[in-house]
């Protein structure tokens, strides 16, 4: 992605101004990825094989069921304590008493993990880590024994856990993210919060925008259209209460959303976004550049060209947006001399148009180039120029039915331009 187009391609144009600091929603600590999983046991000489009644000496007691032992704080974030609802990223490691090597760990996959606290989801954390994450501060590393009723109970989960077994765990926090306001307001009754005033929805709304736009930063993009959804559900109650600037905050979690499933490989949703967004502001330069982009993704060009266009008209005076119109033109002008090459080779032997005046349609260049693409197991489409068979439609719908192959049109209308796709019947 060039630097031309940062103004377009990134998530708000503003967020360029946010690189260089951390917002206060976003928390994170220090060398949370450089930590080393090599010496997650070096600190303070602390022996993670020795028997768990030996650790639980040089540990304090949190409850009667969970032990703690601090290998390494971070005193730049002493005073940077967890909400009773927010989002951690850590890295942990779980042991069991007796073997050598922990039976789970995020510090050997190289990556860590996220969850909720205060959840009662099924992926939520063991109730003892998310006790003993209430007591540490960002950026600490420290060990805890968990008692099998804080961890996988007196079942265990057989094979790697036996039944009644206690857990140590190793972890770390580097960073956290406080439960969104929208999210907060949508867990109340319906009827209670459409009684709250529109500038305290408002408020959770911007909220809830900036912490998908830090999402989106740190590349969790699930995260970030979760808080995108939330933020556009509660504006959305509101519509009898609309106002324009409710509209303009409206469009960019559209054009958020787009940029977002452009990032996760789904354009065709990302195009669906944009149309919304288009609809609220059909002078939308972004949303235009971003579906344009779409469509490239789909290889639909002469869409992405109309795209790109219309892009251009409103903004003029970006030069990028009319290179990307260049680049499509002369990719256009390719593809099409490729289209009349085929086109000729397939009408080779085609002299008369109606079927009923040829007796002998199986032995046209058209039906062999569609038998030679259904036989091919590679070949899902066959795209061709509808202005390269005028005069030869039925022709070719006879041949494709005699082939059991499905033909579309991209247009009903059938207009010059337009575009015809052959493709295989599912079985």
């Amino acid at each position: 992605m060039s630097d031309n187009d940062d103004c377009f391609s990134s998530i708000d144009s503003d967020l360029s101004k946010l690189a260089d600091k951390e917002e206060q929603e976003v928390y994170l600590g220090k060398d949370g990825d450089a930590f080393d999983a090599n010496n997650v046991f070096t600190a303070q000489e602390f022996d993670g094989t020795a028997p768990f009644e030996e650790m639980k000496k040089k540990m304090v007691a949190i409850t009667d069921d969970v032990y703690k032992l601090n290998l390494n704080t971070n005193p730049e974030n002493k005073d940077v304590v967890l909400p009773r609802k927010c989002s951690v990223t850590i890295h942990y490691e779980l042991s069991i008493e007796g073997q050598d090597e922990p039976f789970d760990s995020t510090f050997v996959r190289g990556v860590p993990e996220k969850f909720k606290l205060d959840s009662n989801a099924n992926d939520s954390l063991l109730p003892g880590i998310e006790i003993g994450l209430r007591t540490m501060k960002l950026g600490d590393t420290s060990v805890f024994l968990i008692s099998p009723e804080y961890a996988f109970g007196k079942h265990g989960f057989p094979p790697r856990i036996p039944a009644n077994r206690e857990i140590l765990a190793v972890v770390k926090l580097f960073r956290f993210v406080p439960e969104g306001e929208a999210e907060r307001l949508l867990e109340m009754e319906y009827t209670a919060r459409s009684c709250l005033p529109l500038s305290e929805i408002l408020t959770a709304v911007n909220a809830e925008h900036q912490t998908g736009n830090e999402n989106f930063k740190e590349e969790e993009f699930e995260l970030a259209l979760n808080n995108y959804n939330f933020a556009i559900k509660l504006i959305k109650e509101r519509k009898d209460e609309r106002t324009a600037e409710m509209e303009c905050i409206e469009e960019k979690l559209y054009l958020n959303k787009a940029y977002c499933l452009l990032q996760m490989d789904n354009p065709q949703k990302a195009i669906d976004f944009c149309q919304l967004a288009i609809d609220l502001n059909n002078k939308s330069v972004k949303a235009y550049y971003r579906m344009g982009k779409a469509y490239l993704e789909l290889k639909m060009l002469n869409e992405a060209k109309e795209a790109f266009s219309t892009a251009h008209a409103l903004m003029p005076s970006e030069s990028f947006i009319l290179q990307e119109i260049i680049k499509l033109d002369k990719q256009l002008q390719e593809n099409n001399m490729a289209d009349v090459a085929l086109c000729k080779k397939m009408f080779k032997n085609v002299n008369i148009i109606e079927k009923e005046k040829d007796d002998k349609f199986k032995d046209t260049e058209i039906f062999k180039s569609l038998e030679d693409f259904k036989n091919d197991p590679d070949c899902k489409e066959m795209v061709l120029p509808f202005n390269q068979f005028q005069g030869k439609l039925n022709l070719l719908e006879d041949c494709a039915k005699e082939l059991n192959l499905n033909i579309r049109f991209s247009n009903n209308s059938r207009e010059i331009g337009q575009r015809i796709y052959i493709s295989k019947k599912t079985a």
